[in-house]
């Protein structure tokens, strides 16, 4: 019959039981020659199939590299009930005011927020301190007045 070799492009049910008959080696051949490439194929679509389901969690990519169709990973934390930050009744804790700062600043207004007078002949009946805390070669303490 024919002895032209077989294109697996124009394989159908009975061109391959006439090539049986007719060129049994080259059916032989086409049969190893394709699943050769059907192992290679399946290979290479699991090492693919690996390739995307490796995101920063298991692997040393970076969380940046995520899909953004991944969704954000959900928190464990179980919330206990309470307010954030500092709860009622706790003291707290911070640097008490030093009565002898190594600098003293003195802000004092110069005109009235509301009208916009002048305050040059007015004195100040309170004053508010609050320190600053710089640390430089040795602690030096600026105390501020208003």
């Amino acid at each position: 019959m024919r002895d032209v070799p077989i294109d697996p492009r124009e394989l159908s049910r009975n061109t391959l039981i006439t090539a049986c008959a007719s060129i049994p080696e080259q059916v032989a051949d086409l049969v190893i020659t394709l699943a050769a490439r059907a192992a290679d194929l399946d290979a290479e679509v699991k090492e693919l199939t690996r390739l995307l389901q490796q995101d920063s969690n298991n692997s040393s990519k970076p969380s940046s590299s995520d899909s953004p169709d991944r969704p954000a990973p959900k928190s464990r934390r179980v919330s206990s009930g309470r307010a954030i930050g500092g709860q009622p009744g706790h003291a707290g804790a911070r640097l008490a005011l030093r009565n002898d700062p190594d600098h003293v600043v003195v802000h004092t207004p110069t005109h009235c927020e509301q009208c916009g007078e002048s305050l040059a002949h007015v004195l100040a009946t309170a004053s508010v301190r609050r320190q600053v805390y710089d640390l430089v070669a040795r602690v030096e303490v600026t105390e501020h007045q208003a």
